[in-house]
């Protein structure tokens, strides 16, 4: 009876020791948590577009409401840190101002579309499911002077550096909203600067996941 015991603690004794060898398994091989930043998206926004234009003898601003489309993708490393690349487009209407540049009437010519690309560097809180980046990229910039009196005109296509700051955050797998804001430092030719300044935008994306 004393040998049936024993061999009977012996048999508990190692199935307990074996359970606890296959819970730590299991956890050294769980795979990592989805993270819903992994994903292509698309979004739509709205926001206001504060720039301007800066010719000899004149400095003049303009302020309009203006729509967005982003489409771009990003993936988390370790859980935490975000790398992501986008295309982004600005629409607005296109507005003309006259100003007097060395006794000139000018006529200066806000462009419609602002095309951009850029890359975003972030943190992830996975708390909070919420992405806060830096924002990195060019934008399509285009400067239009006419000459009233002479009756000419230039044009000119120049890419200029964007900053930017924001935060996203993402609702469920599918949907996130975000608020930024960045600087377009506009483009430069012959002394005249064109399409300088921020932008402010609010996002809403939808995500696919991989």
């Amino acid at each position: 009876m004393k040998k049936i015991a024993l061999a009977a603690i012996a048999v508990m004794t190692f199935s307990a020791v074996s359970a606890e060898e296959e819970v730590v398994v299991s956890e050294q091989v769980a795979p990592a948590a989805e993270n819903a930043f992994n994903a292509f998206y698309l979004g739509l926004g709205i926001g206001g577009s504060f720039i301007k234009h800066e010719v000899k003898g004149a400095n003049e601003k303009s302020n309009r409401f203006i729509g967005s489309v982003v489409l771009g993708a990003g993936k988390t490393f370790k859980q935490k840190f975000y790398v992501g690349a986008e295309a982004l487009m600005d629409f607005t209407k296109s507005k003309t101002k006259t100003v007097k540049s060395e006794n000139k009437d000018i006529e200066l010519k806000y462009q419609g579309i602002t095309p951009q690309i850029a890359a975003r560097l972030g943190y992830v809180n996975p708390c909070w499911k919420t992405l806060f980046y830096g924002k990195v990229g060019m934008a399509f910039n285009k400067g239009k002077v006419r000459d009233i009196a002479a009756n000419t005109e230039a044009s000119k296509n120049k890419v200029g550096l964007v900053l930017g700051l924001g935060a996203e955050k993402m609702f469920c797998k599918k949907f996130s909203a975000r608020l930024e804001g960045d600087y377009n430092f506009g483009g430069k030719h012959n002394g005249n600067k064109f399409n300088k300044g921020f932008t402010i935008r609010a996002l809403a994306a939808y995500n696919i996941n991989y």
